[in-house]
């Protein structure tokens, strides 16, 4: 209310002082004073409420979303922590929400920026993120299988089908969760690498392949070759979360190492 009716009424009073003089001293009639009068108002008006108005809230909006943006857990660490990637998330994430979607959604079309410094990060990152990482991701694949196997499907490979929108797909809680993970994750991988046991990698994933290969058989051959899987996206989803659970049930020096192994290998 005060953005609009003060313009209007300090153009008002000046430009009505000015008139009053002008006609008192010309010959000026009073209906050509009030008419010179309330024109510049008018224009005034037009040119705030469709020129500098828009202009203003559009960027008090952006403002306003990268605030917001920057106060999410693990984000308000990225900013820190990855200044460069920081500086190109912005655009895109402007670029959503001009296009009108909200801040949650627009976050939501940034997770495939992030996938590489989430990579290098679970090299470096302490077993329990590590491990709470992973378990969480798994539950993502769970409740995304409940909606569709596509769904997991995209979420497992996007490079074979394009990604999925968590923020649009998943329960507000299980985001939460999700953004808390990539926190604990940041926050605990400041340092070098962590040492691999590349033997005991090797022995682990062995040691997994057993446990799966009554259940799964020649199919498992399939996680290694995403792009030339059949049509079937359930099973390999399902699959999927089976071979990420077992990992998962193993003891941690075990498990961490060979989730460490893997993403290594697939840099």
């Amino acid at each position: 209310m005060t953005d609009t009716l003060i313009p209007s009424i300090a153009g008002l009073i000046i430009s009505g002082l000015f008139w009053t003089l002008v006609v008192r001293k010309s010959r000026l009639s009073l209906a050509g004073g009030l008419l010179l009068t309330v024109l510049p108002v008018i224009a005034g008006n037009l040119y705030w409420f469709y020129a500098c108005k828009p202009e203003r809230d559009a960027r008090k909006q952006e403002q306003q979303a990268l605030a917001e943006m920057a106060s999410l857990p693990g984000y308000r660490i990225l900013k820190v922590q990855e200044p460069g990637l920081w500086r190109m998330l912005q655009p895109a994430f402007l670029r959503s929400v001009r296009e009108g979607n909200s801040v949650p959604v627009a976050l939501g079309q940034l997770r495939g920026m992030l996938v590489d410094v989430i990579n290098q990060r679970i090299g470096r990152a302490s077993d329990d993120a590590v491990i709470h990482y992973v378990s969480m991701s798994v539950d993502e694949m769970k409740t995304l299988d409940n909606l569709s196997s596509d769904a997991c499907f995209r979420f497992l490979y996007p490079q074979v089908e394009g990604g999925v929108n968590l923020m649009q797909l998943l329960p507000p809680a299980l985001n939460t969760e999700d953004a808390q993970a990539m926190e604990a994750l940041l926050l605990t991988s400041q340092g070098p690498d962590k040492p691999l046991n590349k033997t005991l990698a090797t022995e682990t994933l062995k040691e997994v392949v057993s446990t799966l290969y009554p259940r799964w058989g020649d199919q498992l051959r399939q996680l290694n070759e995403p792009g030339d899987t059949s049509s079937n996206h359930q099973a390999l989803c399902h699959m999927t979360i089976d071979f990420y659970q077992t990992i998962l049930s193993l003891p941690p020096v075990q498990s961490v190492n060979l989730l460490r192994m893997m993403v290594l290998s697939a840099e």
